[in-house]
């Protein structure tokens, strides 16, 4: 029997050749599969080398000496399409490890793979992939598909701010970077800004706006609320600045500030659905004691509107 062993280039080389897959040990250079690939590349096997191929599973691999013994003939075909469905499965396993998957409809698994594999890379999405997942709900209901959607957009924005000084594309690379969970990062980026020095009062208002949003995420509200005013201040027309400082109100407990500066928000052009959904994330963030205070305030201004804290599992 032929033991010569196979240089470490000549082995990848074999392995790719063949298409084998990944099997530990067995397929590492030095190891049992080598010699048994250099033979076969010579029309060589033994019955020994064709009982361990079978026995390590290699089936296709089986099938495919089969028919060279039988026609002479080396037909790649029976090894290449199984493999490449192979790392395609892989692939796919990854990505759904990656990003927290369950489970994703058969008609919607190679869009979803082209996709992930987008995020996977740092790339931007299409308008069209955007929609596509927020229209079939897989951004709320695999998070980690947002977060990372949103950091793709923060850092493009950022790279925008950054090569051109356009202070709003700041304010969006800080909506996203909010948006990933990232607001120390979106503060990085603010800290550059001069606001004074910034003629246009909508964008001196929507600086401090973001600045403010991100010092709430941070718990540290008494720098939110002086930014959200400061906000109000440059622009109160401004319905942004009066929905944060409604938030934060609430978030610190303070509900009947919260309701007046609603109030503002939603004259000044926000819409209900705005405010109640920031409510229903204020709501799923608190403790127990805040939760039911929140909820005896917001019954009784209007117990059907906010019907939704008797839902036990009531949550954004």
């Amino acid at each position: 029997m032929n033991t010569s062993m196979p240089s470490a280039e000549r082995h990848h080389q074999l392995i790719a050749k063949y298409f084998i897959p990944s099997m530990g040990r067995y397929s590492d250079v030095g190891g049992e599969l080598s010699p048994i690939l250099e033979r076969l590349d010579n029309q060589a096997l033994t019955s020994t080398d064709k009982q361990w191929i079978r026995d390590k599973g290699l089936f296709d691999l089986c099938k495919f000496v089969e028919k060279l013994e039988s026609t002479g003939k080396a037909d790649f075909k029976i090894l290449n399409a199984n493999f490449n469905l192979q790392q395609k499965k892989n692939i796919r396993a990854e990505l759904w490890q990656e990003f927290n998957i369950n489970y994703i409809e058969s008609p919607h698994v190679h869009q979803m793979v082209t996709i992930l594999l987008c995020l996977h890379k740092g790339n931007r999405l299409s308008e069209k992939d955007v929609l596509w997942l927020s229209t079939n709900n897989y951004f709320f209901d695999y998070p980690q598909i947002k977060l990372q959607f949103h950091k793709i957009e923060a850092l493009f924005y950022r790279d925008c701010f950054e090569n051109n000084h356009d202070a709003w594309q700041a304010v969006n690379a800080s909506s996203h970077y909010r948006k990933a969970k990232l607001s120390i990062e979106a503060l990085d980026v603010l800290n550059k800004i001069d606001v004074m020095s910034q003629r246009n009062k909508h964008l001196k208002s929507a600086l401090c706006t973001t600045k403010g949003g991100c010092k709430r995420d941070l718990k540290q509200f008494n720098d939110a609320i002086q930014l959200a005013e400061t906000a109000h201040s440059f622009d109160s027309d401004s319905f942004h600045p009066c929905t944060l400082l409604g938030a934060i109100h609430y978030e610190t407990g303070n509900f009947s500030l919260g309701d007046e500066w609603f109030a503002k928000a939603i004259k000044r052009g926000a819409k209900i659905d705005s405010i109640d959904h920031e409510l229903r994330f204020i709501y799923s963030r608190a403790d127990k004691a805040k939760r039911e205070e929140l909820k005896r305030h917001l019954l009784s201004i209007d117990s059907i509107r906010y019907g939704w804290v008797n839902n036990k599992n009531s949550r954004q």
